[in-house]
């Protein structure tokens, strides 16, 4: 069955994959100092999100009024799997820094994190529960 998102679906979660893939900028200096094995682990944590980035499409705008999805669903399990962790981490981090009294600029960004948690809970409970099960990223050094 092929899988559809609206453009707004579309924006949110490219938007979330790129803030996502800005953590591989440590890739490099994990090689310098050899720890080898910690940038494999950002590298297969990221593959699903570059599947999905190339159906989404690479440029930040895009004209279509829906997408479509061809990457498989474990795949796409696994892409919003991960989406799903690292925004509701960066929403926990980032109101956990704002001073208790700033309410307005503590609901900034976790709004954002919010909504893209939520697109990615409902998309994956579209999906067939063995799928779903399977998302999970493994412990690193068990790939």
């Amino acid at each position: 069955m092929a899988r559809h998102l609206t453009r707004q679906q579309r924006d949110l979660l490219h938007g979330a994959i790129l803030n996502d893939l800005a953590r591989l900028s440590a890739v490099p200096n994990l090689v310098r100092t050899g720890q080898i094995k910690l940038a494999k682990v950002l590298r297969t944590r990221c593959e699903a999100q570059w599947r999905l980035l190339d159906d989404l499409g690479w440029p930040c705008e895009d004209p279509r009024a829906t997408i479509e999805l061809t990457l498989p669903d474990p795949v796409y399990a696994r892409a919003l799997s991960r989406l799903m962790t690292d925004t509701g981490m960066h929403a926990l981090d980032f109101a956990e820094h704002i001073p208790a009294g700033d309410a307005a600029e503590r609901d900034i960004a976790p709004e954002h994190d919010r909504k893209v948690f939520r697109l990615c809970e409902e998309l994956l409970n579209e999906l067939p529960a063995d799928v779903r099960g399977s998302a999970a990223e493994p412990f690193p050094g068990e790939e």
